[in-house]
């Protein structure tokens, strides 16, 4: 399936390329789409939509309303007529006429996108009961949203093959199952004897356990991920230890802070005495060995650690790299649990600025650092400030989940416990 993917991509590309597209253009799609998801999509008006298939869309309105209204008599659907209008000239993804391409008996003139193609939402109007029109425009190379994602997701997305980069930017925009079922996909059609791409496959599928606070699968995947690296490679080689720092980490979650203080030590000697040293790599190990000894409460010794990562990564990464904003986080949390409310103001709003230039408007880290920042204002009983601020981490909230999210809960009733001290 994922070659087939990949040579109808590429396809789709190669006839985008010849097709000499000058005229806008508008087509039509009609579907139904779960409540739930609906909602989400109302709540991100002037935001952007990615689709995550193939799909077509039609120069009939008609032909795609009445597709849209099969969905009325379904409560579990809203029915949904997307209006798409299309610039070639300016268009940030290929598409295709199907006028010449498609052999359907019922044929009527049409556009096939491929996966992942970027509209932004310029409107949503009802038509009439359980019946909703949503006007998109395809993005441009200029939209800023679209840079600045992009450039996000570039961070990650450096795999060898088109499957890699997917999977990738799957865990950059915080789809972790679907980032899993590449992976997964990856790893039964990987040769045995490939040995480096079976480790790596362990290693991203360890992570996403991990992110899904599954710390036994994790564990045992960033295991596999380990003894298949020592095959091929000694104990001491640098390329370990990232895969060592992971294994600290989960050793850290699961209590074991001896453990994870070790397997970490001995990564971050292995780079320490390296010729070349992976700067960052360093930099990430000073932070999980931090992370350790805030865990036990080590407040000296994590902020050690976290002042020996803030310096390498600020020498070595761009301005408003997220890794310098979530070191200085770090060190604000410490500062924090000292009650030392000045000095961790200071390094929140360092990670608010970084945060605000590199991350999209409405990533989860602004919601916690909004959250961090109010929580100080509350230790210094600056209240209206810490007001302002938590009322910001409740909006990005209610951009992203619906009203009765867990997350939504507690963190409006901690904006009330607020207004409360005002």
């Amino acid at each position: 399936m994922g070659f087939f993917i990949r040579d109808l991509h590429e396809q789709i590309e190669q006839i985008y390329s010849k097709m000499g597209n000058s005229h806008s253009l508008t087509v039509y799609r009609g579907q139904g789409m779960l409540n739930i998801d609906f909602k989400k999509l109302q709540k991100n008006t002037n935001g952007l939509i990615s689709f995550n298939n193939f799909f077509s869309a039609s120069t009939n309105r008609q032909l795609s309303l009445n597709f849209a209204k099969q969905s009325l008599n379904n409560t579990d659907l809203i029915s949904v007529l997307f209006q798409m209008h299309i610039n070639p000239l300016i268009a940030s993804s290929p598409f295709i006429s199907l006028d010449k391409i498609s052999y359907h008996i019922n044929h009527q003139k049409g556009i096939l996108f491929p996966m992942h193609t970027i509209f932004r939402i310029n409107e949503i109007k009802q038509i009439e009961n359980n019946l909703w029109q949503v006007n998109l425009t395809l993005t441009n190379n200029n939209d800023e949203k679209l840079i600045r994602l992009i450039e996000y997701i570039r961070q990650f997305a450096d795999g060898e093959t088109g499957m890699h980069r997917m999977a990738k930017s799957m865990l950059a925009m915080n789809k972790i199952d679907k980032a899993k079922e590449i992976y997964l996909a990856l790893l039964k059609t990987t040769k045995d004897d490939d040995k480096k791409e079976l480790a790596h496959l362990h290693h991203q599928i360890a992570y996403i356990y991990e992110q899904k606070d599954d710390l036994t699968n994790a564990f045992l995947h960033y295991d596999q991920s380990l003894n298949i690296y020592l095959t091929y490679l000694s104990i001491n080689d640098t390329k370990l230890c990232s895969t060592y720092s992971n294994i600290g980490l989960i050793l850290k979650k699961q209590g074991n802070f001896n453990s994870a203080l070790e397997i970490l030590q001995h990564a971050l000697d292995i780079n320490l005495i390296a010729s070349n040293p992976d700067q960052i790599e360093m930099a990430i190990l000073y932070i999980n060995i931090g992370g350790v000894y805030d865990a036990q409460e080590k407040s000296t010794e994590a902020l050690e650690n976290y002042e020996n990562a803030l310096e390498i990564v600020r020498k070595y990464l761009p301005q408003h790299h997220p890794l310098i904003g979530a070191t200085h986080n770090n060190i604000g949390l410490v500062y924090y649990s000292m009650k030392d409310y000045s000095n961790a103001l200071i390094h929140f709003n360092k990670t608010l600025e970084i945060e605000q230039k590199s991350l999209p408007y409405d990533h989860p880290s602004l919601i916690m650092t909004y959250t961090n920042i109010a929580g100080v204002f509350e230790g210094l009983h600056r209240y209206k400030e810490a007001i302002e601020h938590a009322e910001k981490a409740v909006n990005i909230l209610h951009n992203a989940f619906d009203n009765d999210h867990p997350q939504i809960t507690i963190l409006q009733g901690y904006l009330n416990q607020l207004r409360n001290k005002k």
